[in-house]
Order: structure tokens, then sequence, then C-alpha cells
């Protein structure tokens, strides 16, 4: 709609972007995507470039964009400028289910996309290995395809975060469904995979224990390692002796740079708790962003409300 802090969505949901200064107010806004009251759009990652510019993906099924392939969801990606315009819009995919989950600016001025996809050696989709992919796009400053990649076991991946490494290569978590390294059993495992610079497979390991693990977030260690955060449902394989608590546990781990489990620790209380965002500090710490349904248990203080985040 258009109301309150939001103007311009002239679709049934539109991807809202908006800047704000330092004291929080509001200093341009606007509505990104398809116009049919019939279509789904979602944003899901923004990254700011060396040249100053946003980018935005996410999802879009708006047949009335530029270049839309599917029948039911392409990646959509968005370039604005420093001050909020549009300075190209852009559907990548094939003509199944296509989502773009995170994007990361890269040193050489581009940026680097990470989604999953149904597709199969389809359009902008390169040959994949099950029902649910790993896929990786490269985009140049220009917001040209350098490369394009996919990469998972036979059964269902999910991808949630991608960032440049120190090497120059990237680096991305999910989950998925067995047939990799080390997977455990269960609903799901972590995933983690390390790319080159070309977008080559360097390594791809399994990370949880007998229940539904996934992982949501993975920042860059100094050491050329990395910390996961995201969730896990059962005290087991690589989560025992983590202080489980129950239910879901947000669950926080250390790799080196060959994806070897280094340390890991699990956060909750009685409830369900996730990790959605974990960063570096400059204190040589963690801070997570994630959720809560706990109240004074555990890790948990006092929540204020049936669920909070």
């Amino acid at each position: 709609g258009t109301n309150g802090d939001v103007s311009g969505n002239a679709g049934s949901n539109g991807i809202w972007v908006f800047k704000i200064n330092t004291s929080g107010v509001i200093q341009w806004q606007i509505v990104l995507g398809g116009i049919q009251s019939e279509t789904t759009q979602a944003g899901s990652s923004i990254t700011q470039l060396r040249d100053g510019d946003y980018v935005v993906c996410g999802q879009t099924s708006s047949t009335a964009l530029s270049g839309y392939h599917g029948v039911t969801n392409d990646g959509y990606v968005v370039r604005l400028s420093p001050t909020g315009s549009i300075v190209g819009s852009w559907c990548i995919g094939s003509n199944v289910q296509d989502f773009f989950t995170s994007i990361d600016a890269t040193s050489d001025s581009g940026y680097v996309l990470l989604g999953y996809t149904n597709g199969n050696n389809n359009q902008d989709v390169p040959v994949s290995s099950g029902s649910n992919d790993f896929w990786v796009v490269k985009m140049s400053k220009t917001n040209t395809i350098s490369w394009k990649k996919c990469a998972g076991g036979i059964n269902n991946d999910m991808s949630y975060c991608i960032k440049q490494t120190l090497d120059g290569g990237y680096v991305m978590t999910g989950s998925t469904k067995g047939n990799i390294t080390g997977y455990q059993g269960g609903l799901a495992d972590v995933l983690v995979a390390k790319m080159t610079s070309a977008g080559v497979l360097s390594w791809m390991k399994c990370r949880g224990g007998t229940g539904d693990d996934r992982g949501y977030s993975i920042a860059i260690l100094p050491d050329s390692g990395f910390v996961v955060c995201g969730q896990t449902t059962a005290g087991t394989g690589d989560v025992t002796g983590g202080n489980y608590h129950a239910s879901n546990d947000m669950w926080v781990f250390t790799i080196d740079k060959n994806g070897n489990l280094t340390a890991q620790k699990c956060y909750g209380g009685s409830s369900t708790e996730f990790g959605m965002c974990v960063i570096r500090t400059s204190d040589g710490g963690y801070a997570i962003f994630g959720h809560t349904n706990s109240n004074m248990s555990g890790d948990v203080g006092k929540n204020h409300r049936a669920n909070t985040s």
C-alpha cells in the first residue's frame, strides 16, 4: 500500500528500500517491483558498492518486468544511486523457481549473488545437482554476468548468506538434506561451501547433528577461517557438548579455512531460538542477531512478548 512512511507501491507486494541518517530520519525511500495485483516480490539483501551505489536482491513473480524468465519466480536485482534513484534492474533465472537470498560487494567493484534454484542447465542457471541447489552469480561492475555456478547435493539445498573471502574467493552457508561430506542425518544439516574467485568449488562440507540444523549467516575471521550462526534441534553430532538447551537452539560455530570445525556452542532457553546474523566486532568477539520464544530461562532474559526478535 501507499501510507505512513511508504509511497509509490504499485503492486500487491513491493520491495521497500529506504535510507535513514544517523538520527533515524528517512532521507529517501522507494518501492521496487512489478505492478500486477497478483505479483509477489521480496527483498532479501542489500549492499553498497565501492562507487556508492546500492544493490538490492530478492525475487519476483512479475511477468511485467523486462527480462522475466519464469513461470513462478525469478531472481531480481536492482541497482540504486546513492540518492535512491533506479540505475537498472534485472531478472535473472530460469523457467522454474529461482530466488536470490544474499548479496556481497566484491573487491573488483562488482558484486556476487547467492540464491537457490530449481533450474538445471536452463537460461541463467548452469547444471545443478538436485531439486534445489546453491546458485552463485558473479556480476561485474557494469552489471553483466561474469560467471554462474551451482553447488549442492542430490537432495534439497537452501542458501542464505555469501561473503567474499580474504583470498578473493567466496564462502556461503545454508542447509542441505544429504549426500555431502559430513552429513549427520535428520531433517537438514548446515552446509558451508567455498569457491575460488573464478567460481570453482574448493570444498563443501556439512555440520550439524541428527535434528534440523541450518546456517543463516557467515562472517570472515582474520585467520581466514569463518564463524557461522543458525539453529540446531538436537545436541548430537557436531553439537555434542555444546551446551544444548531444548527444542531449538541458536548454534554458533567456527571453522578453519578448509571447513574443519574449530569451536562451537549453543545459546538458548526452554523454547525456540535461532541466529539470523553474525558479525565480527572490533574487540575480537561476535555480535549476533536472532529470535527467541523463551522467557527468563537459560541464556535468555526477560521476554516482553510471546515472540521476540
